[in-house]
């Protein structure tokens, strides 16, 4: 399990995505990556089919983070805080022969983030506080936010 804060510079992706002139803010949220299928058992929110996890890697992340950045008023028209106000622990996982990645977010505060990097952490309800993310590394997509219990 690798956990750190990413800052993510849009430079790191100006050969690999197409230039924009909109001045794009970066997400900054601390996160771990972790090969673990219970992530994807969630139990009052969406958990997309799987036929197989792995440990992201950095890049993909990183490519996540950037996709996330382009649609951050969107993302954050459905959060109740900013979108640094919370940390992921995301999974990788196959379905259909296409990489994703998930990502599990519960707000800052409501346990340690020593504690949440060792365990996948698994919360019933909790309403926009905990949410999930699934986004298509081979397709550079966001296929969808998932909140937990009812809004």
């Amino acid at each position: 399990m690798f956990c750190f804060t990413l800052f993510l510079s849009v430079s790191l992706f100006s050969s690999q995505l197409p230039q924009t002139k909109e001045k794009i803010k970066p997400i900054k949220i601390k996160h771990c990556r972790m090969n673990d299928a219970s992530l994807l058992d969630q139990c009052s929110r969406y958990n997309p089919p799987f036929e197989s996890t792995f440990l992201p890697k950095r890049k993909e992340v990183k490519s996540c983070f950037y996709k996330m950045s382009k649609e951050r008023s969107y993302i954050e028209s459905r959060l109740r805080y900013p979108i640094e106000d919370y940390q992921a622990q995301i999974t990788g996982f196959i379905n259909d022969g296409k990489s994703y990645l998930y990502f599990n977010c519960m707000k800052k505060g409501f346990m340690s983030f020593r504690f949440f990097m060792k365990k996948p952490l698994v919360v019933c309800d909790g309403g926009q506080n905990f949410w999930g993310l699934v986004y298509c590394i081979d397709t550079h997509t966001i296929e969808g936010i998932s909140f937990n219990g009812f809004l």
